[in-house]
């Protein structure tokens, strides 16, 4: 039992307790140093390492696997249902094997469907030619060659001999593209895409640059985004395609050959196309 002789006795007294505790937590915390593993150590300095954004895309979870920063406004991730229903909220579930575009906003975890805008798809120039007018271009989704960690997707496709990897900033989307072998090709801007469109806009001033516009119901009646993208290199020619609500699809036409890549950067605005093009830059 101690017994208190003064301030100055105690205060040595606090101070020696102190001082055992602080030794003890050395001595702790070498001792656990030394027995973790790196990969353990690493994983404390990283702990976006245990994010798996596959969880939640099965069953009725109705979450997305592509990329986004936290808090973004973007979610970069690949469509694999399009027909608005429950189990397709999110725009991916993990029993399709099927992609029918890359686009910029996704709900995740939601019992309504909606967004799904802004979509890229790369396809072969003579599968797209053999396409109907009326027919969905798509790309077998093979899970095997399909990865994803936070911020990050990535997938590779056979037949097109392409691999598509996709990342996020708060704000704009990056996808990249990478070709296995020399092929002409075409990269399809599907404005028509999930939800009801409204209206649409395509607008280019170079062959690497494009803007628009897109307004869409579903959960929300009155939808408005803008876009603006750039292209790394150049597009050969553009057609478009227009219904009664404007423009609809964008096809650019590219030559690639083996081991090139193409970098498409899109900024997104709920507030004009000037809005996005500053989000892009």
């Amino acid at each position: 039992m101690f017994k208190k002789t003064g301030n100055h006795s105690l205060s040595c007294y606090t101070n020696r307790i102190a001082m055992k505790r602080i030794r003890f937590g050395v001595v702790l915390l070498l001792l656990f140093s030394s027995i973790l593993p790196v990969k353990a150590i690493n994983y404390i300095n990283n702990p976006s390492d245990f994010v798996n954004p596959f969880i939640g895309t099965g069953g009725h979870g109705h979450t997305f696997p592509g990329a986004c920063a936290p808090f973004g406004m973007v979610q970069l991730s690949p469509d694999t249902r399009i027909d608005g229903s429950w189990d397709g909220c999110g725009g991916y579930h993990y029993d399709d094997n099927i992609i029918y575009g890359f686009s910029h906003t996704h709900l995740s975890g939601t019992g309504c469907s909606d967004y799904g805008d802004i979509a890229f798809l790369p396809y072969l120039k003579a599968d797209f030619e053999k396409l109907g007018s009326k027919a969905k271009a798509s790309l077998v989704l093979n899970h095997q060659k399909e990865e994803a960690k936070a911020g990050y997707y990535k997938i590779g496709f056979d037949h097109l001999a392409c691999t598509v990897e996709l990342t996020a900033s708060a704000r704009a989307g990056m996808q990249q593209y990478t070709f296995e072998k020399e092929e002409d090709i075409v990269i399809l801007l599907l404005l028509d895409h999930r939800d009801v469109q409204l209206e649409a806009a395509i607008n280019e001033d170079s062959k690497t640059h494009i803007y628009g516009m897109r307004r869409s119901k579903a959960w929300a009646e009155d939808q408005h985004i803008y876009f603006d993208t750039k292209f790394s290199i150049p597009f050969d020619k553009v057609e478009y395609r227009k219904n009664s609500t404007g423009t609809t699809l964008g096809v650019f036409h590219f030559h690639v050959t083996k081991g090139q890549r193409i970098l498409i950067s899109t900024g997104i605005s709920t507030v004009d196309e000037k809005g996005a093009l500053q989000n892009r830059e």
